[in-house]
């Protein structure tokens, strides 16, 4: 049978007191590298790009330029980092082609931290003919955050005919 100790309060040997009859831990400090908290949010569904949506001169030359507004915000999530701490952040999307047709298509996935422009990714296809599929992961750091703060991820394509299946973010706040 577990044994079960009950403390509203813990002091180290040099007289520090933790208290935890609040539901929270003060006076703590995490080790380095440990997870404070995470946050998720994903789509899943049907999202197509269509001449609404898409806008080659607003792709952004490939070297993270662009708006958020060219694009479609496919997922957000808002954050409250506890303390000055690093945020790592994780961004999946899924996509396909969904019928044929010649030349470059580019797809492009952009995290914003509200407004501003983070991370820009971008995948290249040549002469899509039949259904074809791609992912696009990566991750960003941002170090010594403070502060409520919401990203956004953003696709745009510059053809008809794609869809996004589904787009994830995962920020985690870590010590």
């Amino acid at each position: 049978m577990p044994s079960i100790i009950q403390a509203d309060q813990l002091k180290s040997a040099d007289g520090v007191t933790t208290y935890l009859n609040s539901g929270t831990l003060s006076n703590l400090t995490f080790p380095a590298g440990h997870v404070i908290q995470t946050q998720f949010n994903t789509f899943t569904g049907s999202q197509a790009f269509n001449d609404n949506y898409y806008n080659t001169a607003n792709l952004g030359n490939i070297n993270n330029s662009g708006s958020q507004a060219t694009g479609v915000d496919m997922v957000s999530k808002s954050i409250t980092p506890t303390a000055g701490s690093d945020l790592v952040i994780w961004v999946s999307t899924a996509f396909q082609h969904l019928s044929g047709s010649t030349g470059d298509h580019i797809t492009q996935t952009r995290l914003y931290k509200g407004t501003s422009l983070l991370k820009s990714v971008t995948w290249h296809f040549n002469n899509w003919y039949d259904i074809q599929e791609g992912t696009g992961n990566f991750f960003f750091i941002e170090e010594n955050q403070t502060g409520q703060r919401t990203y956004t991820v953003n696709m745009n394509h510059n053809k008809n005919n794609m869809q996004c299946d589904s787009a994830y973010i995962v920020i985690m706040e870590i010590a």
